[in-house]
């Protein structure tokens, strides 16, 4: 793929993905053993999302081997480390799943993004300080805002402040998604200072204004207040950028032209001070968060010594498909992070499908990776301006309906946030045939590889890992698996989404007995399934099969001796059911109960939540 040639240019590291948190086909996270599992848990995401972050069958490693494609793992070699893997809190998204999915919905829809394990563990986020491009304010006819409008009038002492604007959505999510994943880190920054800050008077990008000669005070001390207040309302803010893509300045949304050098003085001179004379020292400063890798921008910022002393690292978008640039800054400034900080992936204005910005990101010393928006309408909104059109969230909301989906972009981006835990390191890896692949060692050794495949059919790939042995893969045309490796073989917990409770064999290793739900509890062998690569579902050494080998509405769920017969073997669907192969029935909760004990049954598939399971990524 020519995208591919370009990124990578002529630098060829021999890597491959090793992460891990075991899960998605079979392991649930295990503890650090002497020797690394043998067995590859699979998750794969088809580009018609036929098959969605779905469990496959598990392959062993075989003999050493190559074939005509082959991937590599090899963890005698590291890069940076991972900070996670997010999108954007921005006005939009928040009104849309506050205010437009009702309660259950909401929890299910928050819990699958931000959850560790049964979600795709979302855990490094941004909000826009105020107005961007996406904004529901007010829904019907979006303008912009900040925080100490005053009516156009100057504040420089900024009397009027108040993020009151976000009580009744934004910071209500938030404070949710911070509570699944108190491990998220949020960053936030600003579109366009307060229109009286400025040299054009508008909040809009029109006229090409810039901060005023004598407001770099009053908006450092802006940034202050906004920290204080959120920390007062409950919400950790771990970082800022000065301003979002300070070097264009589009004519209907917020925006503002902000030159390097001038950045890197408010930097130096105003923002660091006033966040240290604030008791906020330990907030991240990262700069530029520019539309492109623009190096001549990051070479003006650190060229200011204070500045580059107050930097925590710097920010870039991937609009102009030069990611291969962050290299090029990494190489200038090794002690500085480097983090990709918005695109708008598929469909929308990105060169780029989500997988392919993840493994191009962090292979170009990326630490983390952010789509756009989290949410938006059927509609692509609500927005104001132009620009972004037809751009989607990783969740469409139904304003009509209240329905949430998800798209392509929660799928791939899943691929790696829910495998790829936070203080995780990139590794070696080695890739060809136009499949792309990235690995990652997560901090309890276990080891992930994320691969997509950029041909327009199905390519067949032999993967070797750490040396230790070689397995084959086929991936279908734009397809992307996650093969996940773990310290010793474990099991994943299998959840309910209508209960949120895991599959349980009651801790009763007998042959008959009947699995239910239960709290679930990371670490217990009787929530422990394995997924073989014969499609059994392993616990405690048994397989779950279907009593008597019943094929009945209420046949009962039960633990047996392993017999590789057809009653034992079961079928991961990517609308999260898991039908049993003799019977086509589905995994079902008795009775659409939800509460400790209730007991599993086969029955006819009716799409019902008690029938939806999600395998935990487990760390």
């Amino acid at each position: 793929m020519q995208m591919r040639q370009l990124l990578r240019g002529l630098s060829a590291q021999a890597a491959a993905l090793a992460l891990a948190v075991t899960c998605g086909v079979a392991v649930l996270t295990p503890a650090p053993a002497s020797a690394a599992s043998d067995t590859i848990s699979v998750t794969l995401t088809t580009s018609d999302l036929s098959q969605t972050l779905t469990p496959q069958p598990s392959v062993a490693l075989g003999p050493v081997s190559s074939g005509s494609v082959n991937l590599t793992v090899d963890d005698t070699q590291s890069y940076q480390t991972i900070d996670g893997f997010g999108a954007s809190f921005t006005d939009t998204s928040t009104y849309l799943l506050q205010n437009k999915l009702d309660a259950t919905t909401r929890d299910r829809v928050m819990r699958d993004l931000f959850t560790r394990g049964s979600g795709i563990g979302l855990s490094l986020m941004r909000v826009p300080m105020g107005s961007s491009d996406y904004t529901a304010t007010p829904a019907s006819s979006p303008g912009t805002y900040s925080y100490d409008d005053n009516n156009g009038q100057p504040d420089p002492t900024l009397a009027n402040f108040s993020t009151a604007h976000d009580d009744a959505y934004v910071i209500p999510v938030i404070k949710q998604a911070q509570a699944l994943n108190p491990a998220m880190k949020l960053f936030a920054n600003t579109w366009s200072p307060p229109a009286w800050m400025k040299t054009s008077n508008t909040m809009l990008g029109a006229g090409n204004g810039t901060l005023k000669a004598d407001m770099y005070g009053p908006l450092a001390n802006y940034y202050v207040k906004f920290l204080q207040d959120y920390k007062a309302k409950g919400v950790n803010v771990w970082g800022v950028t000065p301003q979002n893509e300070p070097t264009i300045s589009p004519p209907t949304y917020s925006a503002m032209l902000w030159p390097a050098a001038d950045e890197a003085r408010f930097i130096a001179e105003h923002l660091a001070p006033a966040l240290q004379q604030a008791g906020l020292a330990d907030t991240k400063i990262i700069g530029a968060d520019a539309d492109h890798v623009n190096v001549s921008y990051a070479n003006t910022l650190m060229g200011n010594q204070a500045a580059r002393d107050a930097i925590y690292g710097t920010a870039w978008h991937c609009y102009r498909n030069d990611l291969r640039n962050m290299t090029t800054i990494h190489n200038s400034f090794p002690d500085k992070k480097l983090y990709e900080t918005e695109c708008s992936t598929g469909p929308g204005i990105a060169p780029m499908n989500a997988a392919q910005l993840t493994l191009e990101s962090t292979y170009n010393w990326a630490n983390g990776v952010l789509l756009w928006n989290l949410a938006l309408d059927t509609n692509g909104g609500p927005k104001m301006g132009v620009g972004c059109e037809k751009c989607t969230g990783l969740v469409t909301v139904d304003q009509t309906t209240g329905k949430a989906t998800y798209t392509n972009n929660y799928y791939q981006l899943g691929q790696f946030s829910k495998f790829v835990v936070p203080g995780a390191t990139r590794i070696g890896y080695g890739d060809g045939g136009n499949v792309w692949a990235q690995a990652y060692k997560n901090p309890d050794g276990s080891q992930v590889l994320v691969a997509h495949n950029n041909n327009s059919s199905a390519t067949t790939f032999t993967t070797t890992w750490n040396g230790d042995g070689s397995f084959q893969y086929t991936l279908p045309a734009g397809a992307t698996v996650t093969f996940t490796r773990g310290a010793q073989t474990a099991g994943a917990q299998i959840v309910g989404q209508g209960s949120n409770r895991c599959l349980d064999d009651t801790g009763n290793p007998a042959n008959g007995v009947q699995q239910h739900i239960w709290d679930c509890v990371s670490g217990t062998a009787n929530q422990a399934y394995t997924y073989s690569a014969s499609r059994e579902l392993q616990v405690a050494g048994k397989c779950l099969g279907a009593s008597g080998n019943g094929t009945v509405n209420g046949t009962k769920v039960i633990t047996w001796d392993c017999n590789g017969g057809t009653s034992q073997k079961w079928t991961f669907h990517a609308d999260g059911s898991i039908t049993n192969d003799l019977s086509g029935l589905c995994l079902d909760v008795t009775g659409t109960a939800t509460a400790n004990g209730s007991k599993v049954q086969l029955w006819s598939c009716t799409g019902a939540s008690n029938q939806k399971w999600s395998v935990s990524s487990g760390g």
